[in-house]
């Protein structure tokens, strides 16, 4: 087959979604001749949907290069909007900052164009991420009013999502999931470019699962898992990231052995990808070789979260704690607890802390840690954040040789534990 003949194939496997075929065509054609830029972008997205991440950026990065030398300002941000997500999937923020700059200053022109629509998005996700929560829910304001001009399903379900991931750190739980909610009707109507989709898809999901809110989390998993059976979607990393969430869902009820073995086949397709699910992939990966004794094994998984910018705590301490080493454990996790400045991250330590301080002999501390729970857990309006209140009240009771009291507790963070899977 010809160069032209290998572009023209590769362009049509690209209309019809089928990335495989597209990626392979234009990588033959681009070793014989130069791609023009449209083929270039599309080439490099293909990467993308593939897994490819470093390669897809590098693609895409040339093809913004070229767009800059052919005077197409728009085009550009746009794919400068497009290498600031990846980016940002990849877990480098500081990269993403500097790629959404570059986006806003070719968009200064064109203070309409739909591409500041998603410039915002990915700001408003980006300072959120950092911490900036004023930041972010400026953006996402900023969002909602430029998209409410709109006529444009997408990208009001982009405005949603901002909206309700900025509302999150201000514990305004119930409109939030309200936004999210909604912001998902035309990612399942299939309004939404598939790139933006799945990047709703995971973050409604993370939150989900954030929030300990395992019965939402698995309705948008069931979803999103009969979204990567789309045409456009089947052969893509979105199917990974999917199974790894399905594999999060399933660690408080499935066989440890054959989850271990599914989860670390996923993590071996998308590490070059998507380092934030990878290291949040290799921190579950480290709780259930945990839960199964496997101390080697669990080290060395949370050694690969942490590579990848994943914290491994809770994880780590309280492995220290199953074998033994108990002060450590404590000592490891309060350092962690200190500097925690996230109040969903911080609520998602005291369990291990309430544990590890009762193996420890710290009642006080234990009860103290415990109260702070169950705080987070009415201020957050959580049904997995009150399961584990009630689980660590009860456990504190226990230790407070007041059995009689902890056994309705206990028995209620039962049914609540039931009720969120």
């Amino acid at each position: 087959m010809s160069g032209d003949d290998e572009v023209l194939a590769a362009r049509a496997a690209y209309r019809r979604g089928d990335w495989r075929s597209a990626y392979d065509g234009f990588g033959r054609a681009h070793d014989s001749a130069e791609l023009n830029t449209d083929d270039l972008s599309s080439y490099g997205m293909a990467a993308w949907r593939l897994g490819y991440g470093r390669e897809s950026i590098q693609l895409c990065e040339q093809a913004f290069n070229r767009l800059l030398a052919e005077g197409d300002q728009q085009y550009a941000a746009m794919k400068a909007v497009e290498v600031a997500l990846q980016w940002f999937n990849g877990g480098d923020l500081t990269i993403t900052r500097v790629w959404l700059n570059r986006a806003g200053r070719l968009l200064e022109k064109f203070p309409e164009d739909q591409t500041f629509a998603y410039l915002l998005y990915v700001d408003s996700l980006l300072s959120i991420y950092e911490g900036r929560y004023d930041a972010g829910a400026q953006r996402a304001e900023e969002l909602q009013e430029f998209t409410s001009r709109l006529n444009s399903p997408g990208l009001t379900a982009l405005g949603l999502t901002a909206s309700g991931l900025a509302k999150i750190p201000f514990a305004r739980t119930d409109e939030a999931f309200a936004d999210l909610d909604e912001a998902m009707m035309p990612v399942l109507a299939d309004q939404v470019p598939v790139d933006w989709a799945g990047d709703i898809y995971c973050a409604v999901i993370h939150e989900c699962f954030r929030l300990g809110d395992l019965n939402r989390m698995k309705t948008w998993t069931d979803a999103m898992e009969k979204w990567c059976q789309g045409p456009d979607v089947s052969a893509s990393w979105y199917g990974t990231t999917c199974e790894i969430h399905k594999y999060q869902l399933l660690s408080a009820t499935n066989d440890y052995q054959e989850l271990e073995e599914r989860l670390v086949t996923a993590l071996a397709s998308i590490e070059d990808f998507h380092a934030p699910t990878a290291g949040e992939g290799h921190y579950e990966l480290g709780d259930l070789r945990r839960r199964r004794g496997d101390v080697d094994g669990a080290r060395a998984a949370f050694a690969r979260a942490r590579a990848l910018g994943w914290d491994p705590q809770p994880g780590e301490a309280l492995l220290r704690c199953d074998i033994g080493e108990h002060d450590g454990a404590w000592n490891d996790l309060r350092m962690r607890m200190d500097a925690e400045d996230d109040a969903i991250g911080r609520i998602r330590l005291l369990p291990a802390a309430v544990e590890i301080a009762l193996a420890c002999d710290r009642v006080d501390e234990a009860d103290r840690h415990c109260t702070e729970l169950e705080d987070g857990a009415e201020k957050f309006d959580s049904p997995g954040f009150r399961a584990w209140a009630r689980h660590a009240r009860g456990a504190v009771l226990v230790s407070q040789d007041r059995a009689a009291e902890a056994l309705p507790v206990l028995q209620d963070a039962l049914r609540r534990s039931r009720t969120t899977q």
